[in-house]
């Protein structure tokens, strides 16, 4: 049996959010647990929807990608 991987995407625009759960929700598994616009926002929905992994925009300043790790390290 195979291990599904909890995704979670944050990025300030929200077609590109919605183009890679689209992306993501077709592929085996891998479930889209949650989205947010910015580093903080996901901050706030990590505990929630305790994603694997986080895929961020790397160019948003608010990103705080060093917060987000430890947030998953749980």
């Amino acid at each position: 049996m195979t291990e599904t991987i909890r995704v979670m995407f944050v990025d300030d625009h929200e077609l590109l959010r919605r183009g890679l759960q689209l992306v993501f929700e077709t592929m085996t598994g891998i479930e889209v647990v949650g989205e947010a616009s910015d580093g903080n926002e996901a901050l706030a929905r990590i505990p929630d929807t305790k994603p694997d992994v986080v895929v961020s925009d790397a160019r948003d300043r608010t990103s705080l990608a060093l917060h987000l790790a430890k947030a998953l390290g749980r």
